[in-house]
């Protein structure tokens, strides 16, 4: 089995633009696995998208090539990219969706690829196809990406800051950006820490760390996002933070 290439896109799994994506890198790195992350991100949403990312991306073998597709400007200025990372390459829009996974593992090389040495015919509004899968599968063959890619600088990539944001998943669970407890304090009432869902009452809420070590408020059998305004406005150690909750489902 050759090197794998993930999938991260707002397509949904009713379209034909995944089945198109995939036949495309198929068909240049036939011995290439292709494993898909989610084709469920909401539509143009990138925070979500590069929340996704980074949360995925370090869980795969080193060499894993990441292609990502939540591309609201497709066709217009904005470049098509690849990163080369410590262990990864990630290739997607420049629009911030690739920077936090690519930061976190340390960028080594930034690329804008060149969509005519990618394509004959370069679509304006599906680069997914044109260039950014030929471009995954040419560095999954190993290929030298300066036969369609041409070095930039990191500082001019898009850089967007999830720190500014909370996620919640589909069980209403709710991640602050903090590793480790906190003293958690809203609406003038302390919430109290758990360990467990289960230790939780019905009905109310704690404080948990959650299976990658962050400060999460959760409730059992129940919704601390529906229980929580939106954006929450929490006080954490004493400190007043304000975040928009992302429903990430």
């Amino acid at each position: 089995m050759g090197r794998i290439v993930t999938l991260l896109t707002d397509f949904g799994e009713v379209s034909p633009f995944t089945g198109i994506i995939k036949g495309v890198i198929k068909t240049i790195c036939d011995e290439c696995e292709l494993v898909t992350i989610s084709n469920d991100i909401p539509s143009f949403d990138i925070i979500i998208g590069a929340y996704v990312l980074r949360e995925s991306y370090k869980y795969f073998p080193k060499g894993t090539v990441h292609l990502v597709v939540i591309d609201p400007g497709v066709g217009t200025k904005r470049k098509c990219i690849a990163i080369r990372t410590k262990d990864y390459w990630f290739v997607g829009p420049d629009n911030g969706v690739l920077w936090p996974a690519a930061k976190e593992n340390e960028i080594v090389k930034v690329y804008e690829l060149i969509p005519e040495k990618l394509s004959k015919n370069v679509s304006y509004t599906f680069h997914a196809r044109d260039v950014f899968a030929p471009a995954a599968a040419r560095i999954a063959k190993n290929e030298n990406i300066k036969n369609f890619g041409k070095e930039m600088k990191e500082n001019e990539i898009t850089k967007i800051k999830l720190e500014e944001y909370a996620f919640s998943d589909k069980f209403g669970n709710v991640e602050l950006p903090f590793q480790g407890m906190y003293e958690v304090v809203y609406k003038g009432k302390r919430i109290p820490p758990a360990k467990t869902f289960g230790e939780i009452p019905e009905g109310e809420i704690r404080a948990i760390i959650n299976s990658r070590g962050r400060l999460e408020l959760a409730m059992n059998k129940g919704s601390a996002y529906s229980y929580l305004e939106n954006p929450l406005r929490i006080n954490i150690d004493g400190k007043e933070y304000v975040f928009k909750i992302k429903f990430v489902g």
